[in-house]
């Protein structure tokens, strides 16, 4: 989101930010749903009652700032988000070389997922530490080997 510098009343929105807000009509009416109520509950409804009583507030422009505001957020949270994806993405396409040497007979799928997620969490806060080892310790971790009378004997 920007300011339009020949007109300073406008303000462009980025199209990732439209898609956003599409997405989130089309996939999240419920959850955004529940937001408007909780904030009504924090005392929204107040508010809104209390500058009903004070036309004043049709005048300040800091409730006219609140759009740009509320849009520059979301922005920044998309783009936050958007980068820890990409991230994660990089981080577990490093791990994917070490995954094709692990033995698929022995280690079943959902625990290379749980360790793989685990590992690149774990790098996520320390990105200095070696892949390869993080995901080897979150596999210990997380792998229960088959317990086989057979091979005991």
């Amino acid at each position: 989101m920007f300011f339009d510098d020949e007109n300073s009343d406008q303000v462009v929105l980025s199209y990732e930010l439209l898609h956003l807000l599409r997405w989130l009509i089309e996939n999240e009416q419920s959850t955004l749903k529940r937001l408007v109520k909780k904030s009504l509950k924090k005392g929204l409804t107040e508010a809104i009652m209390q500058a009903a009583k004070n036309r004043d507030d049709e005048k300040n422009p800091e409730i006219h700032y609140s759009i740009t505001d509320f849009f520059g957020l979301m922005d920044d949270l998309l783009n936050e988000g958007l980068i820890e994806d990409a991230s994660k993405q990089v981080l577990q396409q490093n791990l994917l070389s070490t995954i094709d040497q692990i033995d698929s007979s022995i280690c079943d799928t959902s625990t290379l997922n749980q360790s793989l997620m685990q590992a690149t969490s774990e790098l996520e806060k320390n990105p200095h530490q070696n892949a390869k080892h993080a995901l080897y310790k979150e596999l210990l971790k997380t792998w229960k080997p088959f317990n086989s009378k057979k091979n005991i004997n």
